[in-house]
């Protein structure tokens, strides 16, 4: 399949998506990110726990 046949499929597959569809998957997306960045802000809080912890077994 060339570059320019996939690209049309592409646009193809956007032309016939259903809006409700659209929407729909706007909002996974937002609730992905969401739950990524809890999670990257959760692993940060143990990471300064351990290093914490580590201190307090080093006096």
């Amino acid at each position: 399949m060339t570059s320019f046949q996939k690209k049309q499929k592409i646009k193809d597959l956007i032309d016939n998506l259903d809006p409700t569809q659209l929407d729909q998957a706007d909002h996974f997306l937002t609730d992905l990110q969401k739950n990524e960045t809890r999670a990257k802000e959760y692993i940060t809080k143990l990471l300064k726990e351990e290093e914490n912890l580590f201190k307090r077994l080093a006096q």
